[in-house]
């Protein structure tokens, strides 16, 4: 097993990197089978026993070696492939240092040639508030989630682990009080940007021509274009007019599109990428 410096072995010359990150606490299925899913060849473990010589904390160490065991056994995986960081997962702070030391490390190492996947469904509700945040923060991240299909406990034996007699009681008996999470600020995207790219979007599956000249006419009818311009004097060119007009849709949308990654180009023509589609599907839409 390595430490949390090392950086494992590394993938064949010439294949593709995978990298997935995971918390471990009381899941199995739930970490190993999305590694086994997205065929890693390097995974981060996150897990902690806060006393190692207590027998009764013992199961959190159980599940973390168990799932080291089906990675050796499924994928064939050797203990530098399997980066273990022992750290208390129920402490948002920590966990967000953990995290976004490591997917910047991995990111540094090569992003280019290495797909870097965080598991935010297994784990503490402090790890998977952290690891979503710190996926956004460093680009090219990519967290998924994973539901589960089947339960070990059927349903006829929720009622005697759930319940106190006759009232549904959950898992936790007493809690402890309530603690603030850091704050760490991320931008809402642009609102205008947000706007017209819906606008490209909507066009382009209406089958409507998405040139230029008809996207920005489109931005102007539904009041999002907030461009003036001021020619340098009374008569000037015509055309002088429509370059500037085209040059602003350039630069304060296309390009600020493409280099936010919610828009690539294709053969000459524009796609609005699988960010671009989250983003206009869940701000701005009021």
């Amino acid at each position: 097993m390595t430490s949390a410096k090392s950086h494992g072995c590394q993938a064949p010359a010439g294949a593709r990197e995978v990298v997935v990150v995971s918390c471990v606490t009381f899941e199995t299925s739930k970490v190993v089978d999305p590694i086994l899913f997205y065929k890693a060849t390097r995974v981060h473990l996150i897990n902690y026993v806060k006393d190692e010589k207590d027998p009764d904390l013992q199961v959190y160490g159980d599940f973390c070696g168990e799932v080291m065991r089906q990675l050796r056994e499924g994928m064939g995986m050797d203990d530098q492939q399997m980066v273990l960081h022992r750290r208390p997962v129920y402490d948002f702070s920590s966990m967000m240092e953990v995290l976004h030391q490591v997917l910047r490390s991995e990111k540094e190492l090569g992003s280019n040639d290495k797909d870097v996947y965080v598991n935010v469904s297994a784990g503490t509700a402090e790890y998977t508030a952290a690891a979503t945040i710190a996926s956004m923060m460093v680009p090219g991240v990519k967290p998924f989630t994973v539901s589960t299909r089947k339960y070990f406990v059927p349903p006829d034996k929720l009622r005697e682990i759930y319940y106190d007699g006759d009232r549904p009681v959950g898992m936790s008996k007493e809690v402890r009080d309530p603690s603030l999470l850091g704050i760490y600020p991320i931008e809402e995207p642009p609102e205008d940007l947000v706007r017209g790219l819906r606008v490209l979007h909507e066009m382009m599956q209406s089958k409507k021509k998405s040139s230029q000249r008809n996207v920005i006419k489109e931005l102007q009818s539904q009041g999002i274009w907030n461009y003036v311009h001021k020619p340098r004097r009374p008569g000037a060119d015509n055309s002088k007019k429509e370059q500037s007009i085209t040059m602003h849709y350039r630069r304060h949308f296309l390009e600020k599109w493409i280099e936010k990654g919610w828009v690539c180009k294709d053969e000459r023509r524009l796609q609005i990428t699988e960010s671009g589609l989250c983003i206009i599907n869940t701000f701005y839409k009021g």
